[in-house]
């Protein structure tokens, strides 16, 4: 069989399936039909049919489902959330804008109604009880699509350099409103798949930060002082995990997410030295924090048990808890750029 005829066989097989949407009252059967038309997609290469799974899968996370019992809602419920926003975010033309959009139009807003059963009005299947799966999704989608934007000196620098501004835009949107309300779900989203995300941007953002740096300081700056923001909560969220020793399997993320933060911390360090930037970078003094914001005692008070003075670091190592008791990023510009930068994660 031809290919063509494969792609109008498969095209006029969706176009029929879609006839079906307005019908699909229960939100298992939206997500069997979702995986039925994303298995006939995977058979061409049809943007247009991509362009279709998509926005059938928008049209389904912006209904309000409804039981005979009121608004759908419990574990399979949170299941099927998760797959609608999968099929869409595989099958969207741009992944990293599209969870920008998803965050700014319905995470924010549902992180800052504090109503226990609110829902986004825009995408109804936002709430407090499905948060945890759509970060997951999410933050899991970031990782695949930032895989295969590598640097390398045949590339196109400026459209890596955008594709590293939506990924920290994005993690900083993950990761602030942590601040106000999180749950365990969400914590692990963030604690498992911040680490291959802050490895891309060692391995192969940072590189192209080097590269960039002499004729886009501003925005390299700015990308710097956009994951700075994150990475100093993610020490808090690695501290407070570190201390809850009633939760192993949380704790288990912590030291090579650490590292990772480390690394990127001396990074960026070396990367500004390397530009005669030196002066622009200074370590924080560090307080140890929980997730509310509260001074707590170091690991080693803890440890020991015994009321002993609290000890603080002045850079951080492997096992510290960062957050700084802390100043604004906000150096004079001169004509070359920002007289100074703290990034003190």
């Amino acid at each position: 069989v031809e290919t063509t005829e494969v792609n109008q066989l498969v095209e006029k097989t969706v176009d029929y399936l879609l006839s079906f949407l307005d019908t699909n009252l229960q939100c298992e059967l939206a997500s069997s039909h979702l995986a039925l038309l994303d298995s006939l997609a995977k058979l061409t290469n049809s943007e247009y049919i991509k362009g279709k799974v998509s926005k059938t899968a928008a049209e389904y996370t912006k209904r309000n489902w409804q039981t005979g019992e009121g608004p759908d809602k419990g574990n399979v419920f949170n299941l099927q959330v998760a797959k609608y926003w999968t099929y869409y975010l595989d099958n969207t033309a741009d992944p990293l804008q599209a969870i920008l959009h998803l965050y700014d139009t319905g995470v924010q807003d549902v992180f800052q109604n504090k109503t226990k059963d609110y829902a986004n009005e825009t995408y109804p299947t936002i709430t407090r009880a499905t948060l945890g799966a759509i970060y997951q999704v999410a933050l899991q989608t970031i990782t695949g699509v930032i895989r295969h934007e590598t640097y390398g000196v045949t590339k196109d620098k400026d459209s890596l350099l955008r594709t590293l501004t939506h990924t920290t835009d994005i993690l900083l949107r993950a990761v602030n409103p942590l601040k106000t309300w999180r749950n365990r779900t969400i914590l692990k989203a963030v604690l498992k798949y911040s680490k291959p995300i802050l490895d891309h941007f060692l391995r192969h953002g940072m590189p192209l930060l080097d590269d960039c740096f002499r004729r886009k300081n501003l925005e390299c700056l700015n990308i710097i002082k956009t994951l700075q923001v994150s990475t100093r909560y993610m020490h808090v969220i690695c501290n407070s995990t570190k201390l809850d020793r009633g939760d192993i399997a949380l704790a288990n993320y912590v030291p090579l997410l650490k590292k990772s933060l480390e690394s990127t911390v001396y990074r960026v360090e070396a990367m500004l030295a390397a530009n005669n930037c030196a002066d622009a970078f200074w370590m924080g003094n560090l307080k140890n924090r929980d997730l509310e914001g509260e001074e707590i005692l170091s690991q080693s008070v803890v440890d020991n048990g015994d009321g002993g003075e609290e000890e603080e670091d002045d850079e951080p190592d492997a096992e510290g808890v960062e957050e700084e008791e802390e100043e604004e990023m906000d150096g004079e510009e001169g004509e070359d750029g920002p007289d100074s930068v703290k990034y003190d994660d």
